[in-house]
């Protein structure tokens, strides 16, 4: 994974990123990097780092000039982004009925059930933003949800990952809890 030279310096301050890296390539060596995305672009154009690695939303929102860079876009099921990444929410005064109608519209039911999954799972580990805790749900075309996800109690522990599949939403995410913190007791 990654093209990367042995010793390589990649940037991110992600806790979940760094722990994933660590335990895909621990020849590896992460580094913090701060700055809004094209601040970090440039870091990596001027040579403080190897590798950067971000989040595809910030790429597309800031429409990020990457020409002259050699761009690779990570498989979730094997580099588990975090719980809920890249979706948008509104949130409305309840009492605006026309605009909860207009933003009903809008949304995907199987992205509610799936993110719901993964939101279930950071809450029930007790996580946040600094948490190493990576949740990936994706419902099929036979309506099963597969689940993938990946835990360290700190980015330099042992990393985790499990990954299942059910018919049905109903204890998935207390599963994937349940399987995460019992390998971490092993």
């Amino acid at each position: 994974m990654f093209k990367l030279p042995s010793g390589a310096r990649v940037g991110t301050s992600s806790q979940r990123r760094k722990a994933q890296i660590t335990y895909y390539r621990p020849d590896v060596k992460t580094i913090d990097i701060r700055g809004n995305v094209p601040t970090r672009i440039q870091k990596l154009r001027n040579g403080e780092f190897d590798a950067i690695i971000l989040a595809q939303a910030g790429i597309d929102r800031t429409e990020a000039d990457l020409s002259e860079l050699e761009t690779l876009t990570l498989n979730p099921r094997e580099f588990i982004p975090a719980p809920g990444q890249g979706i948008i929410a509104f949130q409305t005064r309840e009492e605006n009925i026309q605009l909860r109608k207009t933003l009903g519209g809008l949304t995907d039911s199987k992205l509610i059930e799936t993110s719901n999954v993964e939101r279930k799972i950071l809450q029930l580990m007790g996580g946040g933003c600094h948490m190493p805790l990576g949740a990936y749900c994706v419902k099929d075309s036979n309506g099963y949800l597969h689940v993938w996800a990946c835990f360290a109690e700190n980015w330099q522990d042992p990393l985790y990952f499990v990954q299942y599949s059910s018919g049905t939403d109903h204890e998935l995410a207390e599963t994937i809890v349940k399987k995460l913190k019992y390998d971490i007791t092993l």
